[in-house]
Order: structure tokens, then sequence, then C-alpha cells
């Protein structure tokens, strides 16, 4: 039987990955509904880059599990991570879908707090720290969404793109730095080499 035969045909972008000889295609069926929430909810947005946004989540989903990520919260997380900020989508709605670990870090990665209100990059940067301290899992959603958006940062114009490059530069990679130690052994490994390419995406 064909492993990709389940998928439903909103998100074939995904097939191409199960196809892939060193890809889980059990993990991606798993996922299915959380791949549908996050292309549904971005339906109709775009990047800068020009593409679709929902590019942005399952690039990052491809980049975990391309680096033997298992830990389906880690990777629902990851492809829903922008839509209780960017949608109608709610932190209310993830926890009855997926469950509270993936609304907790979906919340950690969102910029508003319980009421909804828009929070300063200090005010997020707090939060940030708060909630990683509890879930490592928050650390390494945010360590993948700054590769990507490095990574096709080419969207920006080149004013806004040194601006969102130190702000990565000179607070985000120092938290990554100082918080290696509460990522559980088992994922320290994967969680190192990205703060590397990171750190390489600076230079």
């Amino acid at each position: 039987m064909n492993n990709t035969a389940c998928f439903p045909v909103l998100f074939p972008e995904i097939l191409s990955l199960s196809e892939k000889k060193d890809f889980r295609s059990d993990i991606i069926r798993d996922d299915a509904s959380a791949i549908e929430l996050a292309i549904s909810s971005h339906a109709g947005q775009f990047r800068n880059t020009g593409e679709p946004f929902h590019m942005h989540p399952l690039r990052m989903y491809e980049s975990y599990l391309c680096s033997w990520g298992t830990d389906m919260s880690t990777r629902r997380a990851l492809l829903l991570h922008d839509v209780a900020e960017d949608t109608e989508v709610t932190i209310g709605y993830i926890r009855s879908m997926f469950g509270e670990c993936v609304a907790y870090v979906v919340d950690a990665n969102t910029c508003s707090d319980v009421f909804g209100n828009k929070l300063s990059k200090y005010e997020m940067i707090r939060k940030f720290i708060k909630f990683s301290k509890k879930d490592w899992r928050c650390l390494v959603v945010k360590l993948f969404d700054c590769i990507d958006n490095l990574e096709t940062i080419h969207g920006l114009i080149p004013e806004k793109q040194q601006t969102f490059q130190d702000e990565k530069r000179q607070k985000y990679l120092p938290i990554f730095i100082f918080m290696i130690d509460f990522v559980p052994n088992n994922m320290k490994a994967l969680y190192i080499e990205k703060v590397e390419i990171m750190r390489n995406l600076l230079i």
C-alpha cells in the first residue's frame, strides 16, 4: 500500500517528503491534522519572499524530521507556532485539538498575553524565557524558526534585514546558548548543531 494514500489533497507538499527513503511516513500520518491546520489556517497569507506562508512551518517540520527529531509535541508545535499569532485560531483551540504541551509551546512563541494583547519585544523575550525554563521544546521551536527566517531573509529590504539579524544576534542567540542545559541530553547534540547553524548565519 502506498504510504501517502491517506493524505488529504489539501497538503500535497507533504507527499514528496514521505517518499524520501529516510523519512518516517508513519510520523507524517500521525501529524496529518496538525499539517492540515497549518496549511488551512495560513491560507491566503504570503511571506515577504512571495511564497505561501505555510511553507515556512513545513520547512521547519521537514528540517526537524531530517535531523531525526521524533518528539510528537515538538513536531506539532513547529507546524503550528505562528497559527495563534497570525490567524483566527486560538491557543484554546490548539489545546483542545493537540493537548496542553503543544498549546504551551505555541503560546511561548506567540507575541501576546493571556488577554490577547500584543506584547512589546522586551515583554515577548521575558515571556519566552519564562516558558522555556519549564519546557525545552519552546527553545527548539524558536531555534528552528530563527534559522528558517534567516535562511529566507532575502525577502526583506536591506534595512530590515539588518534589524532582524541584529535582534537575533543580540537577543535570541545568547538565550539559546545560555539555556543549553535546559535541553535534555538526548536532544542536546541536535540543539547545539542548530545553534551553530544559526550562529554561522549571523556572521
